[in-house]
């Protein structure tokens, strides 16, 4: 990426000297980034990742089927089926071998807690396979079968570990079962009229189980509450059958696969929509498979089964997405990989893990697509990403804290960065870059759809430009070359330079408090709409 240049002659008139009997806020303003030559330049947005996590001690293949909130703990298992062992991974440790169950000769590695010290699956033992939960100061702990049967297996953890959900034998047939330390393995029924349930997962705090059970007309997806019991979740459109494997931490959102009129396809239910398709991917002819949804069911990841396996990634704006050749347009080299199964997804929906072929070798991997820090997608935006914005608007070498806020000393240096190469419709090295750059002295108050010539862009902070009615306007808009986009809302607009990247600069600071508001539109390929325009993150600059 080119690194941001000074600007000198097209430096902004109102970024250079104050100017007397302007308004008081506007003379805060006012000569904010005179140019200071020699500053550092803002540093690059951080790299897309991936990695083949190997193999765990004594094992030849592996496969990452769950993953921690924040994407720093991997659970799953290596070797041969009924003859390899679960394990936990972490970037510190690598892989590491599970405990086995009391005369146990092999595990499976099914599922973990949000925070990556609990893990869950079965194995075999001494008396039969049963279900597990694993944690570093107790090992590998059985959690029984429900009364009358001979085998069970854990499939998923809450976010603390202490509600274990997944499938039991009992002397009814198999159930669906939900576990507590307190009060052991509860038989969570099965649908009117029907035969066995099996339970898949659980919501961040333990209320909500998901799974599917034999109903009278086949397999149907279900979602269980202590208040309700198991909901229908129904099929697709032409479908009768449906399975639900997994649910978002509120336990709002439930994907799964469903038959239809198009064939087997993944799907995303909501209460208010109920069961949508996300759609197949071209020329597969396997079915569809929802394996896995982010904290607030807006990414879902997958794979398509068969002989022709593909891993997926799913999220309103990119739509269904082969990671095989999605990944590889971020900048990550797959040489040698097949990306067959998405397992797992992070509570941001930035760390994707699962399994693949790397030279012919079953491996599980990891991939974190959007390494941006943890922040609310909204006020974030979309700039180059499809959950949390790629930081181009520095100040002072910074993106700010959590909150997007960065505290500056009376009297010391400022210095602000648009960190971001052209890439216009045509793509990477498109001769301009076009943008614009508000700024308004108020912090912001929350967060609001930007919207322009009818298309969604992100979201900016609030008050924003674009909608009067919501709070103060930005007294000043610097606009580059040939926006398309009538973004200024009337306010005055600078001069300012043509192409991005560049850096501004006031070396003396400011001399008294103040707090300014950066936010900005900028010219993105990759943006999710036809004006190939995205929202920049947005920075609270408190200099007090």
């Amino acid at each position: 990426m080119q690194l941001p240049r000074t600007i000198g002659s097209s430096t902004p008139r109102w970024l250079k000297a104050d100017r007397r009997g302007s308004p008081a806020h506007h003379r805060v303003l006012a000569g904010v980034l005179l140019l200071c030559a020699g500053l550092a330049v803002a540093p690059p947005a951080l790299p897309q990742t991936f990695k083949g996590l190997r193999f765990p001690p004594g094992q030849t293949t592996s496969a990452s089927r769950a993953v921690s909130a924040d994407g720093s703990v991997v659970a799953g298992d290596g070797g041969v089926a009924f003859a390899g062992r679960a394990f936990r991974w972490t970037n510190a440790r690598g892989m590491e071998n599970l405990e086995l169950l009391p005369g146990g000769t092999y595990s499976f590695g099914a599922g973990m807690s949000g925070d990556g010290s609990v893990v869950v699956g079965y194995g075999d033992s001494a008396v039969g396979q049963r279900a597990y939960r694993w944690t570093r100061a107790g090992g590998s702990e059985i959690l029984g079968v429900l009364p009358g049967g001979i085998q069970s297996l854990g499939s998923a953890a809450s976010a603390d570990g202490s509600v274990i959900v997944g499938t039991s034998g009992s002397a009814n047939g198999y159930r669906a079962f939900r576990w507590t330390g307190a009060g052991g393995m509860e038989d969570l029924g099965t649908m009117a009229g029907g035969a066995i349930s099996l339970g898949y997962s659980v919501s961040a705090d333990g209320s909500v189980v998901v799974g599917d059970g034999y109903s009278p007309i086949g397999d149907v997806a279900f979602r269980w509450t202590r208040s309700g019991g198991m909901e229908n979740l129904g099929a697709l459109p032409g479908g009768a059958f449906s399975f639900a494997y997994a649910v978002s931490a509120d336990g709002a959102v439930v994907v799964g696969d469903s038959d239809s009129s198009q064939g087997d396809i993944a799907y995303r239910w909501t209460c208010a929509g109920g069961m949508v398709s996300l759609g197949t991917l071209p020329g597969t002819w396997d079915y569809m498979v929802s394996n896995a949804v982010n904290g607030d069911g807006s990414v879902v990841v997958g794979a398509s089964v068969g002989l022709d396996g593909k891993a997926f990634l799913w999220t309103s704006s990119l739509g269904l997405v082969d990671l095989n050749l999605y990944l590889p347009t971020l900048g990550i080299d797959l040489t040698g990989w097949l990306l067959t199964d998405a397992g797992g997804v992070s509570a941001d929906g930035r760390t994707i893990v699962g399994t693949g072929t790397h030279n012919g070798v079953a491996e599980a991997w990891l991939a974190t697509l959007y390494p941006c820090p943890d922040r609310s997608r909204c006020s974030d935006g979309t700039v180059n990403s499809f959950q949390c914005t790629t930081d181009v608007l520095f100040v002072n070498g910074s993106p700010g804290d959590a909150n997007r806020v960065i505290n500056i000393p009376i009297g010391s240096p400022i210095q602000v960065a648009l960190n971001a190469a052209p890439a216009g419709p045509g793509g990477p090295g498109d001769s301009i870059a076009r943008y614009v750059i508000w700024a308004w002295t108020s912090a912001p108050s929350g967060s609001f759809p930007l919207t322009a010539t009818g298309h969604t862009l992100g979201c900016t902070v609030n008050p924003t430009p674009l909608h009067r009615p919501s709070g103060p306007q930005p007294f000043r808009c610097l606009h580059g070359t040939g926006l398309p986009l009538a973004v200024c809302a009337g306010v005055p607009v600078s001069a300012s330079p043509a192409r991005a990247p560049w850096s501004v600069a006031r070396g003396q600071g400011f001399s008294r408090p103040l707090v300014l508001t950066l936010q900005g539109v900028l010219e993105d390929a990759g943006a999710a709409n036809s004006t190939a325009f995205s929202v920049t993150n947005a920075l609270t600059v408190v200099v007090q």
